[in-house]
């Protein structure tokens, strides 16, 4: 089995704190030190620097952060399932070869975690912390 996309996935496409840090970080240096085909798929916000000054091929959706969103059922409702993203994602992996694709995730309690880990199962594509696998 030849890896030649990965998928890190992570709440922000910016850099928020330190697991967005690693996120980003992460993606930017598998486009740059390998030949995989490299996507940052990210739920809230526009892509920083970083990712655009990149080859990573970024996934935004721009919506709030659960804590951010002045809707507090909308806020509610997206935590608990994210419709959006599931779409996205499912949409993307339909693009991509089972065996061929890693997902790399930061911060497992996100909303783009937790659309991921239910998707597991269909896909069989193993969930790896960042870089444990490169």
């Amino acid at each position: 089995m030849t890896i030649r996309n990965v998928i890190v996935a992570c709440d922000y496409a910016y850099i928020e704190g330190g697991a967005a840090r690693v996120a980003v970080q992460t993606a930017v240096e598998l486009s740059k030190r390998s030949n995989l085909k490299v996507y940052f798929f990210a739920g809230c916000g526009e892509p920083c620097q970083e990712l655009v000054q990149s080859s990573v091929q970024v996934i935004s959706l721009g919506m709030y952060d659960l804590l951010g969103n002045p809707s507090k059922l909308d806020a509610m409702k997206k935590g608990i399932y994210n419709r959006k993203a599931g779409k996205l994602l499912e949409d993307l992996l339909n693009t991509l070869k089972e065996n061929e694709t890693k997902i790399v995730r930061s911060g497992k309690n996100s909303m783009v975690y937790k659309k991921i880990s239910s998707m597991i199962d269909d896909w069989t594509i193993a969930i790896e912390t960042p870089l444990s696998s490169f």
